[in-house]
């Protein structure tokens, strides 16, 4: 494929994924104060099994309502994006009559969508030792 093709394929490409871009970044915004809450919340003492039983299950529906509707679609973008990502990374030239903003910018998308899975994996894990220490 030609750099040409390549360039059309990648606005065409960036085009079909802005709307789903900006649906997960607004939805990573309103997710991100509840689990940050959930993860920060101090586990209950064990003479207090309601409460500790109160915080497994707040845990439990913030895996289904918060972290998955997070997880879904950056795992998604994250599967459409890395070719083309990859292909320009694989293919960088370094001297600075040859930057393109463009890719540049496209690569920096990609590397923001791994990092969203990154802290989704990392939240998961946080609230599930949390889990574990309240039973």
């Amino acid at each position: 494929m030609s750099d040409a093709e390549f360039r059309k394929q990648l606005l065409d490409g960036a085009q079909m994924v802005s709307l789903l871009l900006v649906f997960l970044s607004v939805l990573f915004g309103l997710k991100f104060t509840p689990i940050s809450q959930l993860m920060a919340e101090e586990v209950p003492d064990t003479v207090k099994r309601d409460a500790r039983a109160s915080l497994r299950k707040r845990i439990r529906e913030a895996y289904v309502t918060h972290l998955l509707p997070v997880f879904a679609p950056a795992l998604i973008l994250a599967a459409i994006l890395a070719p083309p990502a990859l292909r320009i990374i694989g293919s960088a030239r370094f001297p600075a009559s040859a930057y393109d903003l463009m890719e540049t910018l496209f690569v920096l998308v990609e590397l923001a969508i791994v990092a969203t899975l990154i802290w989704c994996i990392f939240a998961a894990a946080r609230l599930k030792a949390k889990s574990d220490k309240a039973r």
